[in-house]
């Protein structure tokens, strides 16, 4: 693991994060509030088919993009590239002994 870790810090780029906050409620009405927006590094790229098989069955319909990270990236918050493309973190599977993550992706239309 140590070695996938070593390959994501070489070929990291930077990317945008936004971290999306929780609903809170005032005079029970909802107010959500924008995202965080993040400067991280990672690595975004097209799930092959034996990776897809970790996944659960309903991600796999809509992944099919990974995204290697040392950053703490939630389910549900949005990562853009420099080329401007948005995807969502749908599945998250942290590594602790490579001090990483691999988020499953979806791209935004």
């Amino acid at each position: 693991m140590l070695q996938a870790a070593r390959a994501i810090d070489r070929f990291a780029v930077p990317l945008t994060l936004y971290q999306t906050q929780p609903t809170t409620y005032v005079n029970h009405k909802p107010v959500t509030h924008d995202p965080i927006e993040i400067a991280i590094r990672g690595v975004i790229q097209p799930a092959k088919g034996n990776q897809m098989q970790d996944m659960p069955e309903g991600v796999r319909i809509d992944a099919g993009w990974l995204l290697w990270t040392r950053a703490e990236v939630g389910e549900g918050d949005i990562v853009a590239d420099a080329a401007g493309l948005r995807y969502r973190a749908m599945w998250l599977c942290p590594r602790a002994e490579g001090g990483f993550v691999r988020a499953v992706l979806e791209r935004f239309r």
